[in-house]
């Protein structure tokens, strides 16, 4: 069997962003095949990487996904593509609603990237977006959720199919952010003897409130750089100086090459109240550095162990600090290596073709 064409649905492509690393990593590795791959994004962006060869981009130039019906359905039926995979909860839905008003030809996947129930807590239409999750994600061909406990909570509180359901974790390009890590540029100067790394927006579900508290019971031995900017950053920095922390936190803006500054810490620090399957932390683990953090991390569970970091549950500083104390774990390539062979670029892309093949023969 031949896979052709894929469209690959996505808000942005815009760095900075972990879904749009994914998918633009898959693109890279389907045109290396010779799978003609089209990715679709909305709207214009900044900050959009530069096309392997074999890829080209579809724009429909609308500011959000409840826009894009006509535009969406008008380019799939003039690509008519072998499979089309959309990415985000918002995407999924809409390409849901899009399928019965395209010809008949494509297989519809779709590829949820966080813990769908704790996304939804905080929405202002939960019940309504709770129905739509039960009624239109039965409509793929499959669904794909980056670990187990994203699986398992689309089963339990949206009805998917198990059968439905396959789970593919993250690929890493190991040697492109080798060598993003080792290009020269001002890197903050460390200040203490061990370095503590985390990176996100600053936003409510980050609560890095939480890695601060846990920088205060460690002691001076130890910093934390937060990588990121968002609409709590000031709260947070507040937060910092009220706890006496302010020396010893380090609030860096978002960087195009975060690597430099992520290869520089001892230690990768997640405090996320809930996660899909966090990128930055697995390529922390892909640098070599051990990673630390709550058990709500997603996926994180499923490559997490004694050889690369811990997990404690979820506002447990006490048990974190603790844990990081007493870490005999040393930033190196034995850390590397516990995620080198399941999250390579190649083993994951074969993962999805060999998914896309799977509904191909089914349907023969």
């Amino acid at each position: 069997m031949k896979i052709t064409k894929v469209c690959l649905f996505i808000p942005t492509l815009r760095q900075g962003g972990g879904a749009a690393r994914v998918i633009f990593n898959l693109a890279s590795q389907m045109a290396n095949q010779g799978i003609a791959v089209t990715i679709i994004v909305l709207g214009n962006d900044v900050n959009e990487p530069a096309l392997p060869k074999g890829v080209v981009i579809e724009r429909l130039h609308v500011s959000r996904a409840l826009f894009c019906f006509f535009r969406l359905r008008k380019l799939l039926n003039k690509i008519e593509p072998d499979f089309v995979m959309s990415t985000m909860g918002h995407l999924n839905l809409m390409l849901a609603i899009v399928k019965p008003f395209v010809k008949p030809g494509p297989k519809y996947i779709a590829r949820e990237s966080n813990t769908v129930s704790k996304r939804l807590l905080d929405q202002p239409f939960r019940r309504l977006f709770t129905l739509m999750y039960r009624f239109l994600y039965k409509k793929f061909d499959i669904v794909i959720a980056q670990s187990n406990l994203m699986a398992e909570d689309l089963v339990a509180n949206f009805g998917v199919p198990a059968e439905l359901l396959r789970v593919i974790g993250n690929p890493v390009d190991f040697l492109k952010i080798q060598e993003l890590s080792s290009i020269e540029i001002n890197v903050l100067e460390k200040k203490a003897r061990y370095r503590i790394v985390t990176v996100g927006r600053h936003v409510a579900q980050k609560r890095f409130d939480l890695a601060i508290e846990v920088l205060g019971l460690l002691g001076n031995n130890y910093e934390l750089v937060i990588l990121g900017d968002g609409p709590l950053k000031n709260e947070n920095i507040e937060f910092a100086k009220f706890n006496n922390n302010a020396v010893n936190v380090n609030f860096v803006p978002f960087q195009m090459n975060p690597f430099p500054l992520l290869s520089s810490g001892d230690y990768y620090l997640i405090t996320s109240e809930f996660e899909g399957l966090p990128n930055a932390a697995l390529e922390a683990l892909g640098l070599g550095i051990p990673v630390y953090g709550f058990n709500t991390s997603g996926g994180l569970s499923d490559y997490i162990n004694k050889n690369n970091g811990s997990l404690v549950e979820f506002g447990d500083v006490n048990g974190l600090a603790q844990a990081i104390r007493e870490s005999k774990l040393i930033k190196g390539e034995s850390i590397h290596n516990t995620i080198k062979e399941q999250l390579s670029l190649d083993f994951v892309c074969q993962e999805y073709l060999n998914t896309f093949l799977s509904l191909k023969e089914s349907n023969n």
